[in-house]
């Protein structure tokens, strides 16, 4: 096994079971609510949502911005400038953060209406919105977290920050809704508190100064903001597709399907979150090496990676598919009580499975143009398989085909992407300029 490899396994096997065990509190916190308080609240959950994707939307494109840019610097031996980065990273996150959570809190309920709650859901809908925004802070600083730690080789930090919020959350999920009996409020405040639990582990790390990076807040530049936000324009483009896909899906399911619908989607919608949490946790560990391979001129290094990383994507994706279509259905099994909901949900999950097996290698892509700085086709993919084509085939698909429609939209999005994705990679102009495929000579 290749020094490199080794590294990679070490960066990455961190960051994946950090997201893995993110995904899995989150599917815990949907379980609490729908078994404890019921499936209108686990609608109402969604139907918010697109509002905590904003946040992950504007948080992980800083963050991963700034760690592109720190990572390339070290890599050229500037790290000095790779803490200013570090500093002006952490404090854009800060601002644009209370930003968003000032707004959001003032326009709250037409926000709320917006996006699709009834006479139904719209009280659970305030109720988890409130604590919801409240966190934008909280979880933009996370976001940085995450990606500076790992940034500083510091992995297994980064992993345990997750862990550490992920266990608050899941106590206070149980204290809140099961003891207090404060509903899907308490999923809310429950989910606040984990935040501000692992920023704690975070604000130990740097205040201590475990590692290299010496973190300072520093008041960014708009140049910096930028140069970050292009960056990290691929990580945008997944979440903030992800909150306008979730405003799709709750529009389009609820006059097919109605509340039940959507608490059938909530879940699918779960469940693929943990499965491809597994690729992203890949790409948060490959990409600081890709960064600083590319930035050190280390071209050989990164051709070894490359291969590497693709073989295993692939072999992931077949084995993703065939749990989910083996034991999809126990998970759908813990999450709900009401049947037409499992009856839903067990269909489509046969359905929706076979988007994983090309799914791994669309983030793959866009995770490794991404690194390597060039954040516009990194951007490109991500919009392409999460928000145009899967729009597009939410609006279109349904009408012929009710639910299997809704369900196989992501299955279309995927597998038109996929073709973007090989065009990209192969296409020589990259090859040449990033080199993380051997070229013959001449070309």
């Amino acid at each position: 096994m290749g020094m490199d490899t080794r590294e990679f396994l070490r960066d990455m096997i961190p960051a994946a079971i950090a997201l893995v065990f993110m995904s899995l509190y989150m599917i815990v916190d949907g379980a609490f609510v729908s078994v404890l308080v019921g499936s209108d609240a686990l609608a109402a959950i969604n139907i918010v949502y697109p509002i905590a994707d904003l946040m992950y939307a504007f948080g992980s494109m800083f963050a991963a911005g700034t760690a592109v840019q720190v990572a390339i610097r070290y890599g050229q031996g500037k790290e000095k400038e790779a803490n200013m980065d570090a500093g002006m990273g952490m404090t854009a996150s800060i601002i644009v953060g209370m930003l968003l959570m000032v707004g959001f809190l003032f326009f709250l309920r037409p926000v709320c209406s917006m996006l699709g709650a009834t006479s139904r859901t719209m009280q659970y809908c305030i109720e988890y919105g409130i604590p919801t925004c409240v966190a934008i802070p909280c979880g933009m600083v996370k976001e940085m977290y995450l990606f500076l730690l790992r940034c500083d080789e510091s992995p297994k930090w980064s992993m345990v920050l997750s862990i550490i919020g992920g266990v608050v959350n899941i106590i206070l999920d149980y204290l809140f809704i099961a003891v207090f009996g404060w509903g899907i409020a308490g999923a809310g405040w429950a989910t606040v508190i984990g935040m501000l639990a692992g920023c704690l582990v975070g604000i130990l790390y740097f205040f201590r100064e475990r590692g290299k990076m010496k973190l300072h807040f520093v008041m960014p530049t708009v140049s910096y903001i930028w140069g970050i936000s292009i960056k990290g324009l691929s990580n945008f483009a997944n979440n903030f597709a992800a909150a306008i896909i979730t405003f799709l899906y709750n529009i389009v399911t609820l006059p097919i399907a109605g509340e039940n619908g959507i608490a059938a989607v909530t879940i699918i919608l779960y469940a693929q979150f943990l499965f491809l949490s597994v690729f992203t946790g890949y790409m948060a560990g490959a990409a600081p090496l890709f960064g600083f391979h590319y930035g050190a001129g280390e071209i050989e290094r990164n051709q070894k990676l490359f291969r590497f990383c693709a073989g295993l994507v692939l072999i992931t994706s077949v084995t993703i598919f065939a749990i989910a279509e083996l034991f999809g259905g126990s998970l759908i099994q813990c999450m709900v009580t009401q049947q037409e909901v499992e009856i839903l949900a067990r269909k489509g999950m046969h359905m929706y499975a076979f988007n994983f097996l090309a799914a791994g290698v669309n983030i793959f892509a866009a995770g490794i143009f991404t690194a390597f700085g060039n954040g516009f086709y990194g951007g490109i993919i991500s919009f392409s398989r999460a928000l145009v084509v899967l729009g597009g085939a939410l609006l279109i698909l349904p009408h012929f085909l009710g639910m299997n429609g809704i369900w196989l939209a992501s299955v279309v999005a995927e597998g038109i992407t996929l073709f973007v994705s090989l065009i990209l990679l192969l296409l020589p102009s990259n090859r040449k300029k990033y080199q993380y495929i051997m070229c013959k000579a001449g070309k």
